[in-house]
């Protein structure tokens, strides 16, 4: 080929559209993109639940059972049943709350409830009882508290509640436990009560010393009769009060009377492992979900067309996910099916309908993307093919040297061996892989240190003429290669490849300023639901091809 002059950047018309300077629209408050990304989310979410949920299962069963018991008291006004004496003088105060629990906590109590289990616990094992003794003197705390219901005051509920490793245990310290407060409360009454006593024993002893000390004559019969009249009364009085504090000393109850036994516990109240794993598995899906929504908020992706709405560049396409269609096989399978066949038609109709109809030369067209693996090449390969089918000419120009896909592609597609000559004497010219679709493979336009030879790209493309109708380029992303930018700026549009839920905002920003800054013509965004192309399609171009049918067109040598 003739070498001719490098063609000079395009013209745009004051209609043609370049990429507005405008953010877009993409809200923290968005719930459409926080349920998107939840919904990307929910394998992941899921397995870490499924996997918390089952650790948590196979822990709580491993524990010991703990089994819970309560005894219910209720508080009670007491006057004494005394008429004689002031009831407020030796009827036990109402009970505030917290009073019971810190009560229980006390060596009074305590004592009183080491007594009472040994008395009660005869029917447990002594192991079991032995247990349950050095818990009471250790930390009772933790096996044994006491809750108020109602105020605390006069109408009163308290629950004594028990834990141990066996029901019968929980039962009986329960029991244990509201006897031994029980006893308590009555011993405050009968504090009272001995203090009473003692008060009265004392008056006693001393009236009666009064008495026999006090002469029969002391000058005046009369006056000395009287004295000791008064003093046997005073004495009377005093022996009457005796015998009621005696009296009121089997009776006196406290202020707290039982209300409920403890009764045998049907089920351990922990572990529950199936509730554990229920809990495990929310707090994980919570944590999980959250983090995926952190992780969102810190690098914002695109997620749907609604994300680039702010930038007012059209959706020209959307290719459904096919698993393998970075490799030529899953190309060939995507090609076949209908989403991906769909969405590479409306593509085509798109880019036709804003580049409009052969103005004598080949249109030249970029497709491009902000970040690797985001399915350029297999993308330029589909699109082609749709191109062809339609009835035009197409050169498919590989502008990526480092990775050099389109000739592993191709050669995939025509299902060839493993072993792939090289294109020896052909370097100057397209290899034709269709009868309507030429390659112009990387090795023909790269340098070695796998930058684009755009003078010798340029030179040609020039010598091709009218040849083709479309010349597609597939170029590296446009981030990473001022090569990429250059191909855009002198073409005449560029479709750029955005990969939902893994190509970020800021990216897609970063790619349109560099086309509006090379003022190249950004005709829309193409929807690819995943990357299609790893680095197991670099390839070398093909040489001579067998005939195959390949998405409706033929391929030949």
């Amino acid at each position: 080929m003739t070498p001719s002059k490098q063609t000079s950047l395009p013209q745009f018309s004051a209609d043609q559209t370049l990429v507005p300077q405008t953010a877009p629209l993409n809200t923290d408050n968005d719930f459409r993109r926080l349920g998107t990304i939840l919904r990307r989310s929910a394998g992941i979410i899921a397995t870490s639940a499924a996997l918390a949920a089952g650790t948590a299962y196979l822990l709580a069963a491993q524990q010991t059972p703990v089994y819970e018991s309560s005894a219910s008291l209720i508080t009670v006004r007491d006057d004494g049943g005394s008429s004689l004496l002031n009831p407020s003088v030796f009827v036990a105060p109402s009970l505030p709350r917290g009073a019971l629990q810190e009560a229980l906590l006390g060596s009074n109590v305590r004592q009183r409830l080491l007594n009472e289990l040994r008395a009660r616990g005869k029917t447990l094992p002594p192991s079991t009882l032995n247990v349950l003794t050095s818990q009471v003197r250790g930390d009772l705390g933790k096996v044994l508290s006491v809750k108020a219901q109602g105020t605390g005051q006069l109408d009163g509920v308290f629950e004594v509640e028990a834990s141990a490793t066996t029901p019968q245990s929980a039962q009986i310290l329960a029991n244990a436990g509201a006897a031994a407060l029980l006893g308590w409360d009555a011993g405050r009454a009968q504090q009272r009560l001995n203090q009473l006593r003692t008060s009265f024993e004392s008056q006693f002893e001393a009236l009666d010393t009064q008495l026999q000390a006090a002469p029969a004559t002391v000058g005046n019969t009369r006056r000395a009769a009287l004295e000791r009249q008064t003093l046997r009364a005073a004495r009377a009085q005093v022996l009457q009060n005796l015998a009621q504090v005696t009296a009121l000393e089997q009776s006196t109850t406290g202020s707290l009377a039982p209300l409920a036994s403890a009764e045998l516990p049907r089920q351990a109240a922990s572990p529950r492992p199936a509730r554990s794993a229920a809990l495990a598995a929310l707090l994980t899906s919570l944590l999980v979900g959250g983090a995926a929504l952190l992780w969102a908020g810190r690098r914002r992706t695109v997620y749907s067309e609604q994300d680039l709405l702010g930038w007012g560049v059209p959706v020209l396409g959307r290719l459904p996910s096919v698993p393998g269609a970075s490799t030529g096989s899953g190309l060939l399978t995507a090609l076949h099916s209908g989403g991906w066949r769909t969405g590479i038609n409306f593509l085509r109709v798109n880019v036709l309908s804003q580049l409009g109809a052969s103005t004598g030369k080949p249109r030249r067209l970029v497709v491009a993307s902000a970040g690797p693996a985001e399915g350029r090449s297999s993308v330029t390969v589909a699109l082609a093919l749709s191109l062809a089918q339609s009835g035009e000419r197409v050169l498919v120009v590989d502008a990526d040297s480092r990775r050099a896909a389109q000739a592993g592609l191709w050669q995939s597609l025509q299902n060839q061996s493993a072993q792939r000559p090289t294109l020896a004497g052909e370097a100057d010219r397209p290899v034709a892989v269709t009868e309507q679709i030429d390659l112009l493979p990387a090795s023909v336009t790269g340098r070695p240190d796998g930058s684009l030879d755009q003078t010798r790209l340029h030179h040609l493309l020039d010598g091709v003429g009218t040849q083709y109708d479309t010349i597609l380029f597939d170029t590296p992303p446009l981030l990473t290669s001022p090569d990429a930018v250059a191909l855009a700026a002198a073409a005449d549009g560029l479709v750029f490849i955005v990969v939902p839920g893994s190509t970020s905002l800021d990216d897609v920003s970063a790619a349109f300023d560099a086309a509006r800054t090379a003022r190249a013509r950004v005709l829309g965004v193409l929807l690819n639901t995943r990357p299609r192309l790893g680095r197991a399609a670099v390839a070398p171009a093909p040489a001579a091809l067998p005939r195959e049918r390949v998405g409706g067109e033929t391929i030949t040598q």
